[in-house]
């Protein structure tokens, strides 16, 4: 699994402990209010919102969800906090045999809806970053692709600058799987696409497309740097080939149809316009870039 996306899923686990600690804290109030056994201090304390395994499972971890969203973060904290303030004060009557307003336990229950509901929100928010991404290459999939599309094609026309649009598909990549297995395939796929990322600048935009075909967004100052860059893919490729567990050396070759995007180009029409220049080098006998 690519370091990105066991970060993304990791992130996710994370999340579930802290939601899992939470419950077990519920249950043992429940179970302490039943069985009216001593107060534990994480229950009754006054700052019992600092004692508990949420509460410092959370401290350890704010950094983190500030990051995503400082005000659900600040909203969470203060649930948390109320929850734990109204139960002092339930406790607080219960020791004293004095009757518990229906409203502190409304306002309790109130608590716990409004943190349950923000971890929920943060939950979402790991799931949805962790579904971006490709889980054998890392890379990100067609999931905020239109915006990112947009954005570049904006940005070049202020900045006079070039978008590129290449369409990479592996060559004979039914071969691999069926010489050397499914698995062997994965990692060529895997491999490939840490070529990519080493042939690309951090400014370009990578995605898995589907199957065996990356799609790449290139904004360049000129034609010269496009196919510089090109020419390292290729280089790379060729260069480096996946080598299996086995000690077996797979080398493949990749054709490449790249377009520039036109003003007022749909992403979905500049792609198409990239899909036929890449078939027309499959025609062509393949392992070449076809600039269209």
């Amino acid at each position: 699994m690519n370091q990105l996306h066991q970060t993304k899923t990791a992130e996710l686990i994370e999340v579930d402990e802290g939601i899992r600690l939470h419950i077990t804290w519920a249950q043992k109030v429940f179970q302490n209010l039943v069985l009216k056994t001593p107060a534990d201090p994480q229950f009754s304390a006054k700052e019992s919102h600092l004692l508990c395994h949420f509460g410092q499972w959370f401290q350890s971890n704010r950094v983190k969800f500030k990051k995503i969203n400082p005000d659900k973060t600040r909203e969470l904290e203060q649930a948390h906090y109320l929850v734990h303030h109204h139960l002092h004060n339930i406790f607080a009557k219960l020791g004293e045999n004095q009757h518990v307003d229906e409203d502190l336990v409304s306002q309790y229950q109130k608590s716990q809806s409004e943190l349950i509901e923000l971890l929920i929100y943060f939950r979402t928010h790991f799931i949805t970053q962790a579904l971006q991404y490709d889980p054998l290459t890392g890379l990100a999939l067609r999931y905020g692709m239109v915006n990112q599309f947009n954005a570049l094609h904006q940005d070049v026309q202020r900045n006079q600058k070039i978008l590129a649009i290449a369409l990479l598909d592996l060559d004979h990549f039914k071969r691999v799987n069926d010489q050397y297995g499914h698995q062997a395939g994965d990692e060529v796929l895997a491999h490939t696409a840490q070529l990519l990322r080493d042939s690309l600048r951090d400014t370009d935009n990578i995605f898995r497309f589907g199957g065996e075909e990356f799609l790449i967004f290139l904004e360049v100052e000129n034609a010269h740097v496009l196919h510089e860059i090109i020419d390292r893919i290729f280089q790379s490729l060729h260069r480096n080939p996946t080598r299996l567990k086995t000690g077996e050396a797979i080398y493949i070759t990749a054709t490449v149809g790249i377009i520039t995007a036109r003003p007022d180009e749909t992403m979905e029409k500049a792609i198409e316009r990239a899909d036929q220049a890449m078939y027309l080098g499959k025609q062509q006998g393949r392992d070449r870039a076809i600039f269209a």
